[in-house]
């Protein structure tokens, strides 16, 4: 069950993005099997995945609660139709694009369409360079988030490459 501080922020969230043109998809239904976030909205460019993270009604005045709109929200904009730029590049140019991506990252980590998107290439083009550079002992996997599959920079070749 909801407390209240969670539904004021979520309701407070969408009503934002209602004023700026958004449409709500939907609300507290899975989204994939295993993620529930709090409400889905989207307008003609991109979805937002809004998550309100607020556990306890500890705090019961206004002024209290204005403090946490800002904090205790996660919100995930993703491009409906990305618009990626028509380079062709070598492969070489192209793993190390990939590559550079991470390391600018760096020490996020990065889905493979994300990835993809900022190194200006194709998702198969990506998936199949981040597993040539996670053959190579570069990146590696850290975690599943619904689908997609997250992969990081590996630390010891950042700093390794930082201390040479």
């Amino acid at each position: 069950m909801p407390s209240q501080s969670h539904k004021s922020i979520l309701v407070k969230t969408i009503n934002e993005y209602f004023e700026r043109g958004y449409k709500l998809i939907s609300l507290n239904s899975n989204l994939t099997d295993s993620y529930r976030p709090d409400a889905v909205m989207e307008n003609n460019d991109e979805m937002v995945i809004i998550e309100a993270i607020v556990t306890s009604d500890r705090t019961q005045k206004l002024e209290d609660l204005q403090k946490l709109f800002n904090k205790k929200l996660r919100i995930d904009k993703r491009m409906k139709n990305p618009k990626r730029p028509k380079i062709s590049n070598s492969p070489e140019e192209n793993k190390a694009s990939v590559f550079k991506v991470y390391e600018e990252a760096y020490p996020q980590d990065l889905s493979i369409v994300e990835a993809s998107l900022k190194a200006g290439v194709s998702d198969p083009t990506g998936a199949m360079y981040i597993r040539v550079l996670e053959a190579e002992g570069k990146v590696e996997f850290t975690r599943l988030v619904g689908r997609s599959k997250m992969f990081i920079l590996l630390r010891e070749k950042k700093d390794a490459e930082a201390d040479g």
